[in-house]
């Protein structure tokens, strides 16, 4: 069964209620059938009508309750009936009822993306206007994903009141003729004027009338053939009446679309005055059966007809214009047929085939975009790394097919985003606290439609954003530039440790309280980024795992600053840039001036930035006599800073403490020789002497001496400057938008957990697990996830904890629907939690069984397990199917499970190459989870009977657990400790199973023992207790030693053989590995899982 891609159309009418607005929703479902799923939410109206029909492949699901007023119900019901669907993406068509329907949809579903398509002109004017709220006609054309508009008038307005951010998401999508449907050119009737309209006030008829009453003055044979009916039709009849024109005028009434081109196509001109109109569909019909056209100058009607080439346009509320446009197409016909011609070859443009697939084409882009939220507290003109950064790659994620939306603290001048990304800004200027949870309250309203937060600091932005997300359960990235409770320590509470120190020691409750904020949000994130590895290593004195944390250094955006003369020509002008703080090293710099002056008595500073220092560093140069030689600019523009810097000689960065300076890079980048320390970050972008010179923080004399050799040493400092424009050079774009992009891919994203799986992968599955390697990329049980993936399934996998079983009942309940699977890797507190989103949302349930639950030793382990094993029981009666590894597994469900529910698969191992190297001969290893259940202590003492005649044998044990400590407190017990190796988790097993005599499982109980199979494969002889895949693979006496569970005496005896005699080890090793290649492969075994999950999809349930 293949599961199309569902769409939600929401139309306040269809079919047999169709108009050209509605047309294009009958053309989309007619001709997109074959690709997607449509549902179509309409109005019922009548009813005699069906409440749901299947018609060319789409649902029609009509709601209300059969009467003209289901339209006002329609925007509120149709959000609701949508919820069910599980659609991938949501259309609306019309941007009144259905405008607003989508509009709260997107309130209920805001991850599913949303197309407005607007098709009504007459809601621009002054009555209708009235009618609709300002806020609720924003909120209609701001709120979806995407906007069409039919004509270039209607896309205008969608840019207007989107904001010219959003201007790339609007785009111009015509409605369109069926070029086949067209009827043959027919010989026109001399003086037959035809309008094909509804007979309402927006289409100006009655101008129309008094037209024709003028060309009847001077034409005798002029006629006029009204096609349509409306409430203004007693109206027109009666102008017609009063004007002596009843007998030239024909009221044709309502005719199909077949009889109205009918109509037109015997015509000698075609007019419609309109004064409100979308696009005017009847012009292009007019001119596709060869009609000369004459329209109004409004709305969409001039994307139609250009005037004077392909028909006339006139003024509205003008009859005399539109007499005279009107008799020149019938007296004048070498030029109405020069009109027809041009406007046919144009036609073509308007097909309706073409028209849909760029449709098509915009739903694929919708549906493969990922949407990330960039919280921030800083944006420009706001100057600092966070508002340079997140500018920077705001467009660049918007390029790569991303979503972003800023999120920033501001005020009335922050910045407008960039094209293509949306902004949010909370006013900086209200109280602290309240500040905070404004912030907090945005995140989480923008963060319910994103795949993705990413806070760019971890107290004013990351804070709010860790709030908001422990509700939205989004993945999260946070980067870290710098320790903010030690910057705010340094400032405010009388901290001047170094940051490395502050580490280490403790401080007064405000720091402490931000620091431990600090932590927090860094522990809540997924991912930490860091722009050094300076940084990277302060973040992990965190208590952050190393694995978490990733570099991914800024770029520098190089300087469009003109060059310079050289710099033996410039004056002898030192520059530094900042803000001034204690760490920025101010002050050591300030007084090292006097000591430059005595060797170049001209030598200035030049300080660029404000802050708390200031007082202070104007005082030093006082008291130190270079008052005159230092300039202290306050803070500039960047393009005045970059200039300054350029037309210097020395660019100094003086501080004890770097995360990594982007003003380091810029000078770098202009070429100016630069001074700096080995502070931080800095000693991964410096080289003393190849791009820099470097100096230690606090070494004032050093510093000194640096600048000297700068300012008088020409040769060195052109050799450094042009150095340090390469080094600059490196820290591209390119570079760290690919560091980001590898980290968002390392997130495992959810393809959509509101969107059904694409082309490529059929078959639905929503998989609950508690294996959380199954998001670890390359981790073996992502491989089979991807295994699976490949053979025909798309996976929706959830990580099951009892912290989120609200959170995955909810998600499962959403992404859920007919045609889907749900599985669970356990038959407890997981299985329990499937069967209900399973039954709820009729899907097909199935349990995996990877564990001996059922057998006589798993219960022992806890009291509790047999209460545990009560709800297996029930659940297992009530699934649809069983997956169970072993024979030992399913003889254990005998008279729980009927057998034909359950489906047997034993699991491969993954088919690693056997080695003719030397075994080890007295080597015994053991790979798995340290746990009661894995009885190793048995394994012990075997070993230790082992050892009393084979002095130099040796036992390898790889793995973690709980039980690790206990087991070398038995081996020292035991005396055995020196002949003992314990080793961590090892990725690769091969190289254990082809060095060592023996593998020994010494288990209570196993569902199969992937362990033993690889085993068995590399061809390592086996030594097991009578678990899992024993008597299956592992047979006694002939592929193995088989032992009974807890017999201590049998497993040391057999290891003592399986060692003494190797000729018969290699013998039974043999046979198991003949029997291992037997089993299924990785990529067989997925092709059955799947083709048994697709059987239970289908219906075909055991």
């Amino acid at each position: 069964m293949e599961t199309k891609p569902t769409i939600i159309i929401f139309s306040a009418f269809y079919e047999p209620f169709v108009s050209g607005a509605e047309r294009f929703a009958v053309e989309a479902v007619a001709r997109l059938g074959d690709r997607y799923r449509f549902v179509v939410l309409t109005s019922r109206l009548n009813r005699t009508l069906p409440r749901r029909e299947e018609k060319n492949g789409a649902l029609i699901v009509r709601l209300g309750l059969g009467a003209n007023f289901d339209k006002y119900l329609f925007p509120i019901l149709s959000p609701f009936a949508a919820l069910w669907q599980r659609p991938a993406l949501a259309h609306a068509v019309m941007e009144s009822y259905a405008g607003i329907a989508l509009w709260l949809f997107g309130l209920l579903r805001p991850r599913v993306p949303r197309v407005l398509t607007l098709q009504s002109g007459d809601l621009d004017s002054a009555e209708k206007q009235r009618r609709i709220p300002g806020w609720l006609w924003a909120r209609i054309h701001r709120s979806p994903d995407y906007v069409t508009a039919i004509s270039n008038f209607l896309a205008d307005r969608a840019k207007r009141l989107r904001g010219a951010a959003r201007e790339l998401d609007v785009m111009v999508l015509p409605n369109g003729v069926d070029l086949q449907k067209i009827p043959s050119a027919r010989e026109r009737v001399p003086g037959r004027i035809v309008c094909v309209a509804r007979m309402a006030w927006e289409k100006g008829l009655n101008n129309l009338i008094e037209a024709f009453a003028e060309i009847r003055k001077t034409n005798s044979e002029a006629h006029l053939v009204l096609v349509g009916d409306g409430p203004e039709r007693e109206k027109l009849e009666k102008i017609s009446h009063d004007l002596g024109l009843e007998n030239f005028v024909a009221f044709r009434g309502q005719l199909s679309n077949t009889e109205a081109l009918a109509e037109v196509s015997r015509a000698s001109v075609f007019a419609c005055p309109s004064l409100a109109e979308g696009l005017g569909i009847v012009f292009l019909e007019a001119q596709a059966v060869g009609v000369p056209s004459v329209g109004t100058r409004v709305g969409g009607i001039p994307d139609v007809i250009a005037d004077g080439e392909t028909g006339l346009l006139v003024p509205p509320n003008n009859p005399f214009a539109l007499a005279a446009a009107i008799e020149r197409m019938l007296t004048d016909r070498v030029f109405a047929d020069a009109c027809v011609a041009r406007a046919k070859e144009k036609v073509p443009h308007f097909s309706w085939q073409r028209i849909m697939e760029e449709l098509a084409a915009i739903y694929e882009r919708l549906r493969r975009e990922r949407r990330i939220l960039l919280a921030t507290g800083i944006y420009p003109p706001a100057s600092g790394g966070p508002a340079t950064y997140v500018k920077t790659i705001a467009p660049q994620l918007s390029k790569l097919g991303w979503r972003p939306h800023i999120l920033t603290y501001g005020d009335h001048r922050t910045e407008a985003a960039p094209a293509g990304v949306k902004r949010t800004v909370v006013w900086k200027g209200l109280p602290p606290g309240v500040r905070h949870l404004v912030y907090a309250w945005q995140c989480f309203s923008l963060g319910r439609s994103v795949d993705v937060i990413y806070s760019q600091d971890s107290v004013s932005a990351g804070a709010p954003a860790v709030l908001a997300n422990l509700f939205l359960r989004r993945r999260s990235l946070l980067k870290v530039v710098g320790d903010y409770a030690w910057e705010q320590g340094q400032n405010r509470f009388s901290v001047s440790d170094s940051l490395d120190d502050f580490q280490n020691r403790r401080y007064g409750p405000r720091v402490e309280l931000l620091r431990q904020i600090e932590h927090f949000v860094a522990r809540r994130a997924t991912r930490i980024l860091t722009p050094s590895r300076y940084l990277a290593g302060i973040v992990a004195r965190w208590g952050i795992t190393d694995e978490k944390i990733t570099v991914v250094p800024n770029a520098v955006e190089m300087p469009t600053a003109a060059p310079f003369s050289s710099l033996s020509s410039r004056l002898p002008t030192v520059v530094t840039a900042g803000r001034l703080l204690p760490w920025k090293g101010m002050r050591e710099l300030v007084a090292a001036m006097p000591g430059v002056r005595e060797v170049v008595p001209g030598a200035t500073l030049t300080v660029i930035g404000d802050g708390p220092l200031l007082l202070a560093l104007e005082e030093d140069a006082r008291w130190l006599g270079v008052f005159r030689a230092v300039n202290f600019t306050g803070r500039l523009p960047r393009e005045e800073v970059q200039k300054t810097i350029a037309a210097s000689r020395v660019f100094v960065l003086n501080s004890s403490y770097e995360g990594f300076s982007h003003q380091l890079l810029e000078a770098m980048a202009l070429g100016v020789p630069v001074v700096a320390t080995t502070a931080g970050g800095n000693a991964e972008v410096v080289k003393d002497g190849e791009n820099a010179l470097v100096v230690r923080p606090d070494d004032g004399a050093g510093l000194t001496a640096a600048i000297r050799r700068l300012l008088t040493d020409s040769a060195l400092s052109e050799r450094l400057a042009a150095a340090a424009r390469q080094t600059a050079a490196s820290y591209t774009v390119e570079r760290m938008m690919a560091g980001l992009l590898s980290v968002i891919d390392n997130l495992q994203i959810p393809t959509s957990n509101l969107q059904p799986p694409t082309s490529n992968f059929q078959l639905p599955i929503f998989m609950l697990t508690r294996d959380a390697s199954a998001f670890t990329k390359d981790s073996d049980t992502a491989r089979r996830l991807a295994e699976y993936e490949a053979a025909g399934a798309a996976i929706t996998v959830e990580l099951f904890t009892p912290a989120r079983v609200f959170t995955l009942l909810w998600q499962g309940l959403r992404a859920v629907g007919r045609g889907w699977v749900v599985t669970s890797q356990d038959p407890f507190e997981s299985g329990l939690l499937a069967w209900i989103i399973a039954r709820a949302r009729g899907a097909s349930l199935e349990l995996q069984l990877h564990g001996d639950f059922f057998g006589p030793y798993w219960k022992r382990e806890a009291w509790h397990r047999s209460t545990r094993l009560v709800l297996a029981r029930w659940l297992l009666k009530r699934t649809d199917s069983v997956r169970v590894p072993s024979e030992r597994v399913l003889s254990s469900l005998r008279g729980i499970v009927h057998e034909r529910k359950v489906f047997r698969l034993p699991v491969a191992g993954q088919m690693l190459a056997g080695s003719d190297k030397q075994r080890e001969r007295t080597t015994i290893f053991y790979a798995g989870r340290f746990e009661r259940g894995k009885n190793l202590p048995l394994l012990l003492a075997s070993f230790g009977e082992l050892l009393l005649v084979e002095r130099e044998a040796k036992l390898i044990l790889a793995g973690s657990g709980g039980e690790e400590s206990n087991l070398r407190q038995f081996a020292d017990k035991l005396g055995i400790s020196g002949s003992v190796e314990f080793l961590s988790e090892q990725k690769s097993l091969a190289e254990f199973f082809n060095r060592t005599a023996v593998c020994a499982l010494p288990s209570n109980h196993e569902s199969w023992s992937r362990f033993v199979i690889e085993a068995a494969e590399t061809g390592c002889p086996v030594v097991m207790t009578d678990v899992g895949c024993a008597g299956e693979v592992i047979k006694n006496g002939e592929s193995g030693w088989v032992v009974a569970v807890g017999d201590r005496l049998a497993f040391a005896a057999a290891l003592i053989a399986a060692v003494k005699d190797p000729n018969e080890a290699r013998r039974r090793a043999a046979a198991a590995k003949q029997a291992a290649q037997k089993l299924p492969s990785r990529e067989e075994a997925a092709k059955m899982i799947v083709q048994n999950w697709r059987a239970l999809a289908e219906g075909h349930r055991p």
